[in-house]
């Protein structure tokens, strides 16, 4: 193991002058802030084209190897048991859209690589099916069999949009909502992130306020 070196304890070295020591302590103090300064992440110039990180490559890769399985979709599921603003958690699910620029990315291949492009934040369109006239008494498997459709549906890497929804309408105060993105734009932790901020912007559209989320300083 290697002791941490500190500009402190490194001034005090014994066999240094007071000027050498003073010398030496700011030089040491000069390189702690010049790392700091690097290690600070900053946004990158916007492209057309991105590159595609190690993870991304390895799952595009083997979206191209077998297409149309979905292994690599994230889908949650929301029973939504009450009233439902629908028109609020449309304009909330937009709002997560417009935040995250990772959400309205596709990955198309450019001179025979693949490379990601974000397209301009649009209305997040969200498929409304009313399941009312379904027996009570099969209305749960009718829900299930629809989510686990909905899971495996595939996407087009390079033109579908790789965060879609659906709505069901179950009865009144009763409503499912089926939320899927692909795994080459997020993970699990994301996943919860997104349920998060979707909690959060629907209380505040469904009350006409603004929304309560700092703007993100890093895409």
């Amino acid at each position: 193991a290697v002791p941490m070196t500190t500009p402190e304890s490194s001034a005090q070295r014994p066999g240094l002058t007071s000027a050498k020591k003073a010398l030496l302590e700011k030089r040491l103090r000069g390189q702690a802030a010049g790392a700091s300064r690097a290690d600070v992440v900053t946004p990158r110039a916007r492209r057309d084209f991105l590159p595609l990180s190690f993870s991304q490559q390895r799952l595009w890769f083997l979206v191209q190897l077998q297409p149309g399985l979905g292994f690599n979709h994230i889908h949650a599921a929301i029973r939504v048991e009450g009233e439902l603003d629908v028109p609020a958690l449309r304009r909330t699910l937009t709002e997560i859209l417009r935040r995250h620029e990772s959400l309205r990315t596709n990955f198309r291949v450019v001179d025979g690589s693949p490379v990601q492009t974000v397209a301009p934040p649009y209305e997040f369109p969200l498929p409304e099916t009313d399941l009312r006239h379904v027996p009570a008494a099969e209305l749960d498997a009718e829900v299930h069999r629809r989510a686990v459709e909905e899971a495996n549906l595939p996407f087009d890497l390079a033109s579908d949009p790789l965060f879609r929804g659906q709505l069901l309408v179950l009865g009144p105060g009763d409503h499912a909502l089926f939320l899927t993105m692909h795994h080459v734009i997020s993970d699990g932790w994301s996943t919860g992130v997104t349920i998060q901020e979707l909690a959060a912007l629907y209380e505040a559209s469904r009350e006409g306020r603004p929304s309560p989320l700092p703007e993100l300083a890093l895409q």
